[in-house]
């Protein structure tokens, strides 16, 4: 238990912030007023994140949610039978590429956090941000932990907090993040049919 401990206190700290987080997020954001005039930074003319460099920066983020679902990916391709060539090799390459795909979105969210940190931060879509990209920096910590050291403890709290990071993803992303999704779980079903199809034509062991 002792061995555990080290690894076990950083995992319950990181979601004990990123929950947090959230939970001010929920509290100390305020529906808009309709009725109070923009001010000269708001109008046209002004500086608003959302449109110009603010656009890039926000791009930057969608991209990164789409690297985090391809790297979630290889877990569908790894519960497959992966009795033929294309999937094998689909399974290999997505586990071999998810942990590259996983550094690159944080570093992509960092950059996108710290943009909007800086230009938005009373913005509660920020603070939801910053609660995904915690607990995110902290799970490709694990990983590489996991593959220097693959203990079933380790593994278990890499999965638990990848299960945790993608609630918050989704609280935060919303729309990019069903996409997102979608499209890994399109991809998982059209490898399961592709196998059942190749499965067909193969010869049965008792023949």
């Amino acid at each position: 238990m002792k061995t555990k401990l080290p690894i076990m206190i950083p995992f319950i700290l990181i979601l004990c912030i990123s929950i947090g987080i959230l939970v001010y997020s929920l509290f100390t954001s305020s529906p808009p007023d309709v009725n109070r005039m923009p001010r000269p930074m708001e109008g046209e003319g002004g500086f608003r994140p959302e449109e110009g460099i603010g656009e890039s920066f926000k791009w930057l983020g969608t991209f990164a949610v789409w690297l985090v679902a391809f790297s979630v990916s290889w877990y569908g391709f790894k519960r497959l039978k992966k009795k033929t060539k294309v999937i094998k090799k689909a399974s290999k390459y997505t586990f071999r590429w998810h942990h590259w795909a996983g550094w690159i979105a944080v570093g992509l969210i960092a950059v996108h956090a710290t943009f909007f940190l800086v230009t938005k931060l009373s913005d509660p879509n920020v603070k939801t941000g910053l609660a995904a990209f915690i607990p995110l920096a902290t799970l490709a910590v694990y990983g590489l932990l996991l593959q220097r050291a693959p203990k079933p403890f380790i593994r278990l709290l890499h999965t638990l907090l990848a299960a945790f990071t993608l609630i918050v993803i989704a609280i935060h992303a919303d729309g990019t993040f069903w996409a997102a999704l979608s499209a890994v779980v399109a991809a998982w079903l059209l490898a399961w049919a592709y196998e059942r199809h190749k499965q067909k034509g193969l010869p049965s062991k008792a023949s």
